[in-house]
């Protein structure tokens, strides 16, 4: 299995801190868009960043997924 396919795996696991997911959410984003899929690279970070001219959430009340 390729790194990006572990990430994905390992972002189920609800051992994980939000800060972990945040962290394999930014590292599954960098691999998706070396690849060239930068439209995957936007959705890793959905739960994140709304967008292009949006604030990222930084609340750390809200379940990133």
């Amino acid at each position: 299995m390729n790194l990006t396919g572990q990430l994905l795996e390992r972002l189920t696991d609800p051992t994980l801190t939000v800060n972990e997911r945040v962290q394999m959410r930014c590292q599954l984003a960098k691999e998706l868009e070396e690849s060239g899929d930068h439209e995957g690279a936007c959705q890793a970070m959905s739960e994140l960043w709304p967008g292009v001219g949006e604030s990222p959430n930084l609340s750390s009340r809200q379940k990133v997924l």
